[in-house]
């Protein structure tokens, strides 16, 4: 009889973000790159679009919303490890959870954008507000930050630190800058500055992706020494 054997993976929190900064700093080289030379010589090419910062349903979406994705899952992990010793904080995890699987999909499908008409109900939709779903972005944020006040307090200081900063760095790209966009795209002819404040926008938010996912695999292996996650035909094949 054959003997089984268990595969291993090891995914170390410092490695996993050292190979998401490498993506991120690879997709943003290539893509200036692609503007400089469209810059030079005047011409467009597939690859410019496939890889523009600044469009959707491209490769920078997908690699965002897959990075989303990944906080989602290893969100539901934690919740999943904690549901028997740390029953305080096995709601603000699987909210996160679930916060994380929605902006993946939001992400693909630009669905914060239908709520432009509330945002036009609460201000002129010009200068930095010429986007006028950040408004209601702008609330959402403080309302979630709120009810996680809570949750910061009881974590570690250590991982508490790393998830205000890289909500932070996510909120400084996915509101700030977006709200600098609007008012450049609103008041400005320059394209060259358009350009800097979305190529800013974007890699700032991918940037808080990848600390929020270094700062859960850290969390994992501060608070748990790992998460076993075991495929086999034992229907209790996952274990914290």
């Amino acid at each position: 009889m054959q003997q089984t054997r268990e595969a291993e993976v090891v995914l170390s929190a410092r490695l996993v973000s050292r190979w998401i900064l490498l993506a991120i700093a690879s997709l943003v080289s290539v893509y200036v790159a692609l503007r400089a030379h469209r810059y030079v010589t005047g011409r467009d090419t597939e690859l410019l679009s496939l890889l523009h910062l600044g469009e959707e349903a491209n490769v920078p979406t997908f690699f965002s919303a897959v990075l989303l994705l990944i906080a989602s899952g290893l969100s539901g992990l934690i919740a999943h490890a904690v549901r028997l010793n740390d029953r305080n904080n096995l709601t603000h995890w699987r909210a996160l959870a679930l916060i994380f699987l929605f902006l993946s999909f939001d992400e693909a499908t630009e669905l914060h954008e239908r709520l432009d008409p509330v945002g036009r109900a609460m201000v002129d939709p010009s200068g930095l507000f010429a986007y006028p779903w950040v408004v209601a972005g702008i609330m959402l944020a403080v309302v979630f930050a709120a009810s996680y006040i809570p949750f910061l307090v009881r974590i570690d200081r250590r991982h508490r630190m790393l998830f205000i900063v890289s909500g932070c760095i996510f909120m400084a790209g996915a509101v700030g800058m977006e709200m600098a966009s609007a008012y450049v795209w609103d008041t400005s002819d320059d394209p060259a500055i358009y350009f800097v404040v979305q190529t800013a926008e974007e890699v700032l938010e991918m940037l808080g992706i990848a600390v929020f996912i270094y700062s859960l695999l850290s969390y994992i292996q501060t608070h748990f020494d790992g998460i076993v996650l075991r495929i086999g035909s034992s229907l209790n094949s996952f274990k914290g």
